[in-house]
């Protein structure tokens, strides 16, 4: 939930240049109430060697409020195609335990970002508020300072805007 929203047009026209494109009308509609308050995200290891292929665990904290709607996806948007997405670990929605599964055949991977579609029976949401979701993949990194942004969705929902994670402290340790 953000309360500012910025967008880009680009207008183009096979027209004669002394014509003029404009844009009349913009319309969007926002989630009410939204998927979740806030998400939390950080990553791990901080520090790496460039151009190595590294193991990475994403970690993301959501905090629901008694009236958000709960997700059931996540993207992460990564600097290069990941070499491997290996496992998403969530607490199991019967016994708060820690179920860990194998996502390799499953995640949707692009050039710059997967995304990972949680198995059935375990939708985050206000009963599951408090608990991480760890996302353990490998990738190599290029570039000082490069950032692992991600979003959650639900995939019932393919229309609605995909909501940022907040960079924060998820782990204690």
């Amino acid at each position: 939930p953000r309360r500012y929203v910025q967008f880009q047009a680009e207008l183009s026209s096979d027209r004669p240049i002394d014509a003029h494109s404009t844009l009349d009308f913009l319309e969007f509609e926002v989630t009410r109430p939204p998927l979740v308050s806030q998400a939390l995200a950080e990553i791990t290891p901080v520090q790496v060697n460039p151009r190595e292929i590294t193991r990475f665990n994403y970690m993301v904290l959501p905090q629901f409020a008694a009236d958000d709607q709960g997700f059931d996806s996540i993207e992460i948007l990564t600097p290069v195609r990941v070499a491997s997405v290996d496992s998403i670990i969530l607490s199991s929605p019967d016994t708060r335990g820690r179920d860990a599964f194998d996502v390799s055949a499953i995640a949707e991977i692009t050039d710059s970002s997967f995304v990972i579609q949680f198995p059935e029976g375990y939708r985050r949401d206000q009963q599951s508020a408090g608990e991480p979701i760890e996302v353990i993949f490998r990738t190599s990194v290029y570039t000082y300072g490069s950032q692992f942004r991600g979003r959650v969705f639900d995939s019932e929902r393919p229309w609605e805007v995909r909501q940022r994670l907040t960079p924060g402290d998820v782990d204690p340790a």
